[in-house]
């Protein structure tokens, strides 16, 4: 599912806030770019179960990628019934 530009506009505003100073835990580039789509996960690795949407951001450095709860995120109309 693409994100809308108001949807990426939230996911932006809340990495500036609760990451604020983010550098790659693996290269420490400071350049990231978030993903233009939401991804699911399972929410548990040892049943079947629901699936969390997340949204990605990668280090332009590496590649490092970092996984956020789009719920978190101040994005709840996004869901993982796909």
């Amino acid at each position: 599912m693409a994100l809308s530009p108001e949807q990426m506009e939230v996911a932006k505003r809340y990495l500036d806030e609760k990451c604020p100073d983010r550098a790659c835990p693996m290269c420490g580039s400071k350049s990231f770019d978030i993903g233009d789509g939401v991804g699911y996960l399972p929410s548990s690795l040892t049943t079947p179960g629901p699936v969390l949407p997340v949204l990605i951001m990668f280090c332009n450095g590496c590649g490092y990628v970092a996984h956020f709860i789009a719920n978190k995120m101040g994005l709840p109309d996004i869901t993982g019934d796909s």
